[in-house]
C-alpha cells in the first residue's frame, strides 16, 4: 500500500500476484530439505525460515515439512528486504 499510494490498486496487485503464485507452484521442494530438516531436529536444533513472502504463501510451500519448523517470520510482521530486521527478530 505505501509502496503505490492507491489502496485498491496494491489489493489488485496483491490477488493477481496470489492467482500467479497458486498457478505456478507445483509444490516441490529439493530432495535434500527432509532429510536437513530432520537431522537439525534429531540435534535438538531449533529451526526457523525467514521470508520475504507472505506467511500463509510460505505455509503452502513448505507443508511437507512445516513439522520440523518451529518458526515462521514473514514479510508482513518486518521490514522489506535488504533490511535485516527479519532475521534478527
Amino acid at each position: 500500500k505505501e509502496m503505490f499510494g492507491d489502496e485498491v490498486l496494491a489489493k489488485k496487485l496483491s490477488e493477481e500476484k496470489k492467482k500467479i503464485f497458486d498457478e505456478i507452484y507445483k509444490g516441490d521442494l529439493f530432495p535434500e530439505v527432509v532429510e536437513v530438516l530432520k537431522a537439525l531436529k534429531e540435534r535438538r536444533n531449533k529451526v526457523a525460515v525467514a521470508t520475504s513472502s507472505r506467511k500463509e504463501e510460505a505455509i503452502k510451500i513448505l507443508k511437507p515439512v512445516l513439522k520440523y519448523i518451529d518458526l515462521i517470520e514473514s514479510c508482513e510482521n518486518t521490514k522489506p528486504k535488504p533490511h535485516p530486521e527479519i532475521i534478527l527478530r
